[in-house]
């Protein structure tokens, strides 16, 4: 089973989440925007304990370690963002790469109106309307939502793979290809355990 740097790579300067930043991290916060990850992280972990294990601290230090190089912390850190009511087979594919049976997804067969999110953090992904039938097994899109991903390059099985991971918590959900339909000419070729769909209607 590869190492979970999965977690890791969708650490970007620009990227935060939803949470408000308060007076116990303005100090961190200043030195993390001016790139100073030592001392960034040295503050964070000074916090209490209530401010220590929020989402929006964990991922700031997680970041911090990642751009220092220290990939085993951060991936600790971002371990402890996993939605603990996925199941095992989540799990593994969300944050060890792993890859679902092709032909196994319900979703395959969803044709509703609606959008389809993350199911380690319910981030926003796709739109019901990017969605197509591929052949090849895993459901296919043939765009996300802006901003809803961050890629990297996979040399795994001897190819070069682009790689996407869901930008609001690292769980990885597939690989892109440019052989879609669309104007875009794009194949989002993702993990149906990975999705969770929400009908508009």
């Amino acid at each position: 089973m590869k190492k979970t740097l999965t977690l890791i790579l969708v650490t970007l300067f620009s990227y935060s989440f939803v949470f408000s930043q308060n007076n116990s991290t303005k100090k961190a916060d200043r030195l993390y925007d001016r790139l100073e990850f030592v001392k960034a992280a040295e503050e964070y972990l000074k916090l209490d304990d209530s401010d220590l294990n929020s989402e929006y601290v964990i991922t700031k230090l997680a970041n911090c370690f990642y751009n220092l190089f220290e990939t085993r912390e951060a991936e600790k850190w971002f371990k402890k963002i996993i939605n603990k009511n996925l199941t095992k087979k989540q799990k593994e594919i969300m944050f060890d790469e792993g890859t679902e049976r092709p032909f196994s997804s319900d979703l395959l067969r969803e044709s509703r109106k609606g959008f389809y999110h993350c199911a380690n953090c319910g981030n926003k992904l796709f739109a019901s309307t990017s969605k197509f039938d591929s052949g090849t097994g895993w459901p296919s899109f043939t765009e996300a939502l802006p901003g809803a991903f961050k890629t990297k390059i996979d040399y795994s099985f001897g190819m070069k793979r682009t790689e996407y991971h869901c930008a609001k918590c690292g769980a990885h959900h597939g690989h892109v290809f440019e052989d879609g339909p669309g104007e875009n000419g794009m194949r989002f070729c993702n993990n149906g355990l990975c999705l969770i769909f929400k009908p508009t209607n």
